[in-house]
């Protein structure tokens, strides 16, 4: 048997532009009720868990300002 020495067609998934190449990790804890949550909204999504938590944090950097959650007492 030989191989021919022609490039056969590429298979597979096309590769993806560079901006949407996610090669960049995060890694979190979460407390099992928060676990819990993130499975629930991936299930009711009908997302992969890791593709509902890219969503959450998405979602989280689109908002308008980012509010500090820890106000000091007397300041507005």
């Amino acid at each position: 048997m030989s191989h021919s020495k022609t490039q056969s067609p590429r298979m597979g998934r096309p590769p993806l532009p560079e901006s949407e190449i996610r090669a960049k990790r995060v890694v979190t804890f979460l407390t099992t009720a928060q676990k819990q949550q993130l499975n629930a909204f991936a299930k009711i999504s009908n997302q992969s868990v890791s593709a509902a938590t890219q969503d959450l944090i998405q979602r989280g950097l689109n908002k308008k300002s980012f509010e500090k959650t820890d106000k000091k007492e007397g300041t507005k």
